[in-house]
């Protein structure tokens, strides 16, 4: 009889980003594993869920960066004989980090973007944690690109042969259905007939740099005559300053902030795009931009984290990060064009197919697991 190893998955439901989806298309692929039993822990302010593989659930009444949470966890690790914890957030790796130490587990730590921007306001003592712990307590990384790997290197002197890169993967969203009804309610809304429609889909915070993207529709507005729509799909704390840069600039009728929607209406609001833009000032492996490349949709990305990799060259247009006249030109560059649209539609969804999948994806992460927990021939 195989010995199934036991895995417990923590993230963070702080901030619902690229790696709860990245864990929710995975999930479908983990459950055929004859080796491996997984267990997901999402670990919120007040709360902490861990659902079980017969679908069970329960809840510890604590969140991260607490004490009772702590204790429950390495209580329940012991209880199912956990073998290796994978913490795929910065706001769960410490956590990972001591449960892994208290129950004598195997940590995996994920690196979904980079931790640059985690410490940048002069968090001395979390960086000096994490190269203390990173370097002395942590079995292996998974980096989602190579940069983040270079970054790991240079800025917490993890050697190479502790990294694994493993791109992101998702479901194939052209088999996702269209949600009819929401995209004529959005078409009619935001007025998106006879426009090209431009999309950027992420929270409203600094990184994701949103207010270059205004900036460049301003100027795109003055320089040219295209009727265009620009639609800022999500939700966060600059909302409200995104909207006075819109209304000082006269732009109310031509960029939108539409809001966030649940994962399964992405596939209809990226759809109505004509161009997908990511202009954030840190990436790692943007899941919004792997979704638009498994429709088509032509994209114009910063070059920062994992985007460029993502591209290569021919799936899409890379501009200057946080340099709005290159943001500008790159896009004209698309609008004016609709042959270098269909051309790049074509080599993204090609690409997609080759190298994004999730089937790739959670193939390479159970044989990393093999390389941690079976033993060696």
């Amino acid at each position: 009889m195989i010995k199934q190893w036991r895995v417990l998955i923590i993230n963070n439901d702080l901030v619902i980003g690229g790696s709860n989806v990245l864990l929710t298309n995975l999930s479908s692929y983990f459950k055929d594993s004859s080796k491996y039993v997984f267990y997901y822990s999402l670990i919120g302010k007040k709360k902490t869920t861990i659902e079980m593989p017969n679908g069970k659930r329960k809840i510890i009444d604590g969140g991260y960066v607490n004490l009772k949470t702590l204790g429950c966890l390495a209580s329940f690790i012991r209880k199912h004989q956990i073998s290796l914890i994978h913490a795929h957030s910065p706001a769960t790796y410490f956590l990972g980090i001591i449960l892994s130490i208290v129950t004598r587990s195997k940590i995996l730590i994920h690196v979904h973007g980079s931790l640059r921007e985690d410490v940048e306001n002069n968090h001395l003592f979390k960086r000096l944690a994490r190269l203390f712990f990173f370097k002395f307590f942590v079995n292996h990384f998974v980096v989602v690109c190579q940069p983040l790997a270079k970054e790991l290197c240079h800025d917490y002197f993890i050697k190479n042969k502790k990294i694994t890169l493993v791109e992101n993967g998702i479901q194939d969203m052209s088999d996702i259905p269209t949600d009819t009804k929401i995209k004529q309610e959005l078409l009619a809304k935001y007025n998106l007939e006879n426009n090209l429609v431009i999309i950027a889909v992420g929270r409203l915070t600094k990184v994701k740099n949103h207010c270059l993207l205004v900036e460049a529709a301003k100027r795109i507005k003055k320089e040219t005559d295209f009727k265009f729509k620009v639609l800022l799909v999500g939700e966060g704390p600059l909302r409200e300053k995104l909207k006075k840069q819109i209304r000082q600039n006269h732009l109310d009728q031509d960029v939108y902030l539409t809001g966030a929607f649940s994962h399964d209406k992405i596939k209809t609001i990226i759809s109505l795009a004509d161009i997908f833009t990511l202009t954030s000032l840190y990436e790692g492996t943007s899941i919004s931009l792997l979704e638009a490349l498994s429709l088509g949709i032509p994209s114009v990305v910063s070059d920062v984290g994992g985007n460029k990799q993502v591209i290569n060259n021919k799936a899409g247009v890379v501009f200057e990060s946080n340099n709005v006249d290159d943001l500008t030109n790159k896009l004209i560059g698309l609008m004016k064009n609709d042959q270098l649209r269909a051309k790049i539609s074509y080599a993204g969804r090609k690409r997609f197919l080759k190298k994004y999948n999730a089937s790739s994806t959670a193939t390479k992460i159970l044989s990393l697991y093999d390389n941690l927990l079976l033993p060696s021939r």
